[in-house]
């Protein structure tokens, strides 16, 4: 799940921001990226950075949400639920706080409302 860089290009993360519990996340809308499926994994090119990521599916499904709508955590977990035919329980909310942590320090998310 974590995001394995391809290129050494600087382009720093913004500041990362720890999901509150209700708060709603939208996509960064100063980042543009262009997403190549390889079967297993996604591979995503970040234009403002110039770095290349590989993702696991579950990764780019949260992206994939959040460059539809912005999304709570609990939000987050019905759609993907609902998706994969599984429940939105404690554990898959968990794994999601932890790809919006990821996906908030890679700057690719904010919160709607800052704290």
């Amino acid at each position: 799940m974590n995001p394995q860089p391809r290129s050494a290009a600087a382009g720093g993360a913004e500041p990362a921001v720890a999901p509150r519990p209700q708060a709603r996340w939208r996509k960064n809308p100063r980042r543009q990226f262009h997403w190549l499926d390889w079967g297993g994994d996604s591979v995503v090119f970040e234009l403002r950075s110039g770095h290349t990521y590989q993702f696991a599916p579950m990764v780019a499904a949260v992206m994939a949400c959040f460059e539809e709508q912005a999304r709570s955590v609990d939000e987050l977990a019905a759609a993907i639920g609902s998706d994969l035919g599984i429940a939105a329980d404690n554990e898959l909310r968990l794994a999601l706080v932890a790809i919006v942590e990821q996906l908030s320090g890679l700057g690719w998310i904010e919160p709607i409302d800052r704290p």
